[in-house]
């Protein structure tokens, strides 16, 4: 944006959460949303069916014994 070589730009995560840089207020062209990807009910239940099927795989997968260095 301090460049102009982006014409508008959509922010939903920031690097240091909560909270953002408050002189992205000056852009007129950028849109900043407090974190909202995650609220829809499509990215929940993705969500949800993701960590299923991670669950699924750790309990699935054979038990071996930790190795250890010396």
């Amino acid at each position: 944006m301090k460049s102009n070589k982006l014409r508008y730009a959509c922010v939903d995560v920031f690097e240091n959460e909560p909270g953002f840089n408050k002189k992205l207020l000056k852009y007129k062209d950028l849109i900043i949303t407090p974190h909202l990807a995650g609220k829809t009910a499509e990215s929940k239940l993705r969500m949800g069916t993701e960590a299923a099927k991670k669950v699924i795989e750790y309990f699935s997968k054979t038990r071996r014994s930790h190795k250890l260095i010396d």
